[in-house]
């Protein structure tokens, strides 16, 4: 992934200090354009790295856009059921059913709240939004109706 200056900076700080600043993230009190390019998937695992030890330090200039959802491993975590409330800080996936892709990543703010980039309705410029409300009830298989498509969403077991 592509850092800023302070991006890189923050990347190489303990993890105290790497978690103080996910927490600004999260709570929206910085914007995660301040420290990444910009790409959805880029800013779920910045702030996913920020807040655990689960991604090393090394793995940050090696993987870029798509190619961290591999590490994320949504699949390998939970798949929300629209009710439960999402863990501030846990990286989100949106799995499009009919092609079998991840298209899109977020952070959970807590609640049903996510903040993300580049999703339209799914999170656009660091915003707030809550998910409930954009994806509605989900179906018996817990999958949701978004943008003329069946959709899952993942929560990241990191």
């Amino acid at each position: 992934m592509q850092l800023t200056p302070l991006g890189a900076q923050v990347a190489q700080m303990g993890p105290a200090e790497r978690k103080e600043h996910a927490g600004k993230l999260i709570s929206g009190a910085t914007n995660i354009q301040a420290y990444t390019n910009g790409v959805c998937y880029d800013a779920a695992a910045f702030v996913t790295f920020l807040n655990s030890t689960r991604i090393k330090p090394a793995d940050i200039p090696r993987k870029s856009g798509e190619a961290w959802t591999s590490v994320l491993a949504f699949k390998s975590g939970k798949k929300w059921d629209g009710k439960e409330r999402l863990s501030p800080g846990k990286a989100v996936g949106f799995f499009r059913l009919n092609d079998q892709k991840f298209f899109h990543a977020a952070v959970a703010v807590g609640s049903t709240n996510i903040r993300a980039v580049n999703g339209h309705k799914l999170g656009a410029g660091w915003q707030t939004v809550d998910i409930k409300k954009v994806l509605g009830e989900p179906d018996e298989d817990s999958a949701f109706e978004y943008d003329n498509a069946k959709i899952e969403v993942w929560i990241s077991r990191l």
